[in-house]
C-alpha cells in the first residue's frame, strides 16, 4: 500500500527445518532478505523502517531515489517484519510482512500434505 514510494522487493516467507533428533543439522538457517524501494518521481526517500510487531527492528536513513540492500538475518528467530518507507514529502509505503520461523515436525507434515 503506497501513496508515494514503491516497494519493489521485500516480502517472503522463510521456514527453517530440523530433521529428526539431529539438532545440529539445521539446514539453511540464514535468511537473505532483499529490500528494494524506489521513488516514482524525483522526491527522495527519507527513511526505511522495519517493524517486528510494535518494535522497531531496523531504520535506514537515506536521501536517494532508489534504496537497495540485502539483510542477512537468522532464520531461527521468529519474526514478522513489516517495511515502512517515507519520502521527503511525507508520503508512505507499507509492505506485506516478511515472515520467518523455525518449523516444528508437525508443521513439516502439514506443509507436505498441502495444509
Amino acid at each position: 500500500m503506497s501513496d508515494g514510494p514503491v516497494v519493489e522487493e521485500f516480502t517472503q516467507t522463510h521456514m527453517v527445518y530440523n530433521l529428526g533428533d539431529a539438532r545440529f543439522v539445521t539446514g539453511n538457517a540464514m535468511l537473505p532478505l532483499p529490500i528494494s524501494v524506489r521513488s516514482p518521481d524525483s522526491v527522495p526517500i527519507r527513511t526505511i523502517e522495519l517493524w517486528n510487531g510494535q518494535e522497531l527492528y531496523r531504520r535506514f536513513e537515506t536521501e536517494s531515489l532508489h534504496f537497495q540492500r540485502t539483510l542477512l538475518l537468522d532464520g531461527f528467530v521468529q519474526k514478522n517484519l513489516v517495511l515502512r518507507a517515507v519520502d521527503a514529502r511525507g508520503r508512505k509505503a507499507v509492505a506485506f510482512p516478511a515472515r520467518m520461523w523455525k518449523a516444528s515436525p508437525g508443521t513439516q507434515c502439514g506443509v507436505l500434505r498441502g495444509e
